[in-house]
């Protein structure tokens, strides 16, 4: 499936791509046992920005698990919400300033950023979505994920639609 070309027609479709693209990191992406209070403990992903790709997120967290973790969904706010969540998506809406801000703020904790804005794989963002032509793509920052202590599984990197960063 993923070998394919994933041409996007319209933003639901693009909002459906980055839907299982992110439950794909949740299956390839391992968090340190510390970041977890305890082996039944949820994979928690929070969304800054959209709203529309938060409610995709929920639509998929109701049918499908982790690693056998259950996915819990939360929309921030605002950027200084507490960080207790695994992955953390900045969507295109927020403010450069504020989304390298946050970056920033969360080097060195466990938790996988992902960003789809132009830029911010090179300003730390661990995962950063980006389209080439009608392709939803994403770009990875191994080098920024290892210093937080998340591996990365070498099949999400040998991707067709992956690009990495600082390898």
């Amino acid at each position: 499936m993923y070998g394919a070309r994933q041409v996007v027609i319209d933003r639901r479709q693009e909002l459906n791509l980055k839907g299982v693209y992110l439950y794909s990191f949740c299956r390839f992406v391992t968090w340190p046992d510390a970041s977890f209070t305890g082996p039944q403990a949820p994979l928690v992903i929070a969304v800054l920005g959209s709203k529309d790709l938060t409610a995709t997120l929920q639509a998929v967290a109701m049918k499908r698990t982790a690693n056998g973790r259950k996915l819990e969904i939360k929309q921030l706010a605002k950027p200084d919400d507490p960080a207790d969540y695994h992955l953390l998506v900045i969507t295109a809406d927020i403010k450069a300033e504020e989304q390298s801000k946050l970056i920033k703020r969360l080097q060195g904790t466990a938790v996988l950023v992902v960003t789809e804005s132009a830029g911010m794989g090179n300003q730390g963002a661990h995962v950063n979505f980006f389209l080439e032509g009608a392709t939803v793509k994403f770009e990875i920052n191994v080098p920024a994920a290892q210093a937080c202590q998340l591996r990365i599984d070498p099949q999400l990197t040998a991707l067709k639609v992956a690009r990495l960063l600082g390898a």
